[in-house]
């Protein structure tokens, strides 16, 4: 599925956040960077009626501080839209995924199995 710049994959086959992370750089992809509003939607959009995904978002290298898959640090002003209004810490939780009960996302073992999903740039193809 293409979004301007962006091709995204879904993908039902449950994996741990690690696995997931590797099946998608196997794709030369990565996991889905919900980094700003318009690309939260289409995370949304794509998974619309499933109840748990990944996202490529954790806080495995320092507690409380999230790193998206692409590297980038965790803006603030993405945390309530990610998150919402009352988000938790946990210490024992690292990945964040889809909450099975609303459109926020909350921390998860990442030893879970979920679906998941994939990004990476279009190619561009001169004309």
């Amino acid at each position: 599925m293409g979004y301007n710049t962006l091709t995204v994959g879904w993908f039902s086959n449950p994996l741990n956040y690690s696995q997931a992370g590797r099946s998608c750089a196997c794709l030369n992809a990565r996991l889905f960077v919900a980094n700003e509003t318009n690309r939260l939607l289409i995370y949304q959009a794509v998974a619309f009626g499933v109840t748990s995904a990944w996202l490529g978002l954790d806080d495995i290298i320092s507690e409380n501080t999230f790193i998206w898959a692409d590297g980038q640090p965790f803006d603030s002003y993405m945390e309530e839209q990610i998150f919402g209004l009352f988000y938790f810490n946990s210490d024992t939780e690292d990945c964040v995924a889809r909450h099975q009960l609303n459109n926020f996302f909350s921390e998860t073992y990442c030893s879970s199995k979920l679906p998941y999903i994939c990004e990476k740039p279009k190619c561009e193809i001169p004309a």
